[in-house]
């Protein structure tokens, strides 16, 4: 399986693993200065959340009768939302060391999400799924992915009301993940 560096200290906008392109280094700490507007630091903190994306699925509501004839209406999240949300929270504590955004961090995260190829696909299919030529456009729908990393409310930030851009891509991989890169901006 796939190591991730888990906190990338980045500097300029580039991170100190990304290796120097074509652009001139002058030129591209000029471009890096002028995007990040004089800031010094930026976290990125990735992880990868192993096996099948799930979507957040919707709460189920219930009216239950109380001893003395009154009754009430009571939700409850899908055991597979908790489960996978739990799993979530997990990955990130153990990969991350359970890094914490500050409080009033404006935030991007970008979400990639591999699913699997369907057992059905012809090999002709199958390699035009790998190359990322067909991408799902099955369920679940990029935004109920998104609604998981509510999870992490509380753990790797305050809120999800400080995620000001997202990013999410569906891919077909023989192994099912889910890889998360949440920055400062």
């Amino acid at each position: 399986m796939q190591e991730l560096p888990a906190v990338l200290e980045k500097t300029n906008g580039r991170s100190e693993h990304q290796a120097a392109g074509p652009r001139s280094t002058e030129k591209a700490a000029e471009e890096d200065q002028k995007r990040n507007r004089g800031t010094k630091s930026v976290k990125t903190v990735s992880f990868m959340v192993p096996g099948e994306p799930v979507a957040k699925g919707r709460p189920r509501f219930g009216i239950r009768k109380t001893r003395d004839g009154g009754s009430y209406v009571s939700v409850r999240t899908p055991e597979k939302t908790v489960i996978y949300e739990n799993h979530v929270k997990l990955e990130y504590i153990e990969q991350t060391g359970g890094f914490k955004f500050p409080d009033d961090a404006m935030l991007e995260i970008e979400i990639e999400a591999y699913f699997s190829i369907p057992k059905s696909a012809s090999k002709k299919k199958r390699a035009a799924m790998l190359t990322g030529d067909i991408r799902p456009t099955k369920r679940p729908d990029a935004d109920n992915v998104l609604k998981c990393m509510d999870a992490l409310n509380g753990i790797a930030y305050r809120d999800d009301s400080q995620i000001v851009r997202a990013t999410i891509d569906k891919y077909y991989d023989a192994a099912p993940r889910m890889i998360v890169t949440i920055s400062e901006i």
